[in-house]
């Protein structure tokens, strides 16, 4: 298993970086790459379940519930919506992408 260590990982300008083995999920449904941008504040488009897995890791850097909803472009309550789920996506009751390539 090769782990990526992209350079900046610990630079003194607070660049966030998400440990990767590949861009995406092997599922296919988190694009990684996508959720590092929006940790350090750039806007690219996401899914709920990637906004939901980088809210996850900036609490988990420590960054607030309002700095991460404003460094996001999310509503303050979906933060906190998620937090009380455990960091867990809500039931859509629609396939995921793996089960509908089955």
């Amino acid at each position: 298993m090769i782990t990526a260590t992209r350079l900046g990982r610990e630079s003194a300008n607070g660049y966030i970086t998400v440990t990767t083995e590949q861009a995406a999920t092997s599922d296919g449904d988190l694009d990684l790459i996508a959720i590092e941008l929006a940790v350090n504040g750039q806007h690219p488009q996401l899914t709920e379940a990637e906004a939901l897995e980088a809210a996850r890791i900036l609490t988990d850097r420590g960054v607030g519930p309002t700095a991460t909803a404003q460094r996001l472009g999310v509503p303050l309550h979906r933060i906190y919506a998620w937090r009380e789920r455990n960091w867990t996506p809500k039931s859509t009751g629609r396939p995921t992408r793996k089960e509908s390539a089955s």
